[in-house]
């Protein structure tokens, strides 16, 4: 588990090009074809985390597979 840096609801535009830790619980997942989208939500807010299978370095086919309520720490730049 990654230590948080920022909340669900901190994050801006100023954000943009910055590591961020996120913890929180999976709100809702939209499947686009090769984009997901995934609502986390914690106790001070949601972010939307949009994973996109040409630039992803993970396992895509396990981000599809997201459910609801499901814990999901996050790190990404």
């Amino acid at each position: 588990m990654y230590k948080r840096s920022h909340t669900c609801g901190q994050l801006r535009k100023s954000n943009v090009g910055v590591t961020i830790n996120l913890n929180g619980w999976v709100n809702s997942v939209r499947l686009h074809g090769q984009v997901v989208f995934v609502d986390l939500r914690d106790r001070y807010g949601k972010t939307q985390i949009v994973f996109d299978a040409d630039s992803f370095s993970g396992d895509f086919e396990a981000v599809k597979n997201y459910q609801w309520k499901m814990y999901f720490p996050f790190k990404e730049r």
